[in-house]
C-alpha cells in the first residue's frame, strides 16, 4: 500500500492506516468486517497490517442487521450452489 505521495505504507495498525492508505480512499471504510463481525472504530487500532500482505477488496452479497450493512454469508453459500 501507498500514501498519497506514492511511498510505502509499513506495518501499523487500521486505524493508522486506513486515514493514510491511498488504496481505501474509495471504501467504506466504516464498514470494515472480518468474517461475520463488523470491526467498530475502537477495535481498528487492535488489528494490524503486517506490512507485506496484499490488501484486496472483495465484493459480497449484502443485509441489512440492526441497521448496518453487513456480509450476507448464506447468500454466498447459494451462489455458490446455483453456480456448480
Amino acid at each position: 500500500m501507498q500514501d498519497k505521495d506514492g511511498k510505502g505504507l509499513y506495518a501499523n495498525n487500521l486505524e493508522v492506516l486506513i486515514p493514510q492508505a491511498e488504496q481505501l480512499k474509495a471504501c467504506d471504510t466504516s464498514s470494515i468486517t472480518f468474517g461475520n463481525q463488523r470491526i467498530s472504530p475502537e477495535d481498528k487500532s487492535k488489528i494490524v497490517w503486517d506490512g507485506t500482505s496484499k490488501v484486496m477488496r472483495v465484493s459480497l452479497p449484502a443485509k441489512k442487521d440492526h441497521g448496518q450493512v453487513v456480509p450476507d454469508f448464506d447468500m454466498v453459500l447459494t451462489l455458490n450452489e446455483l453456480n456448480r
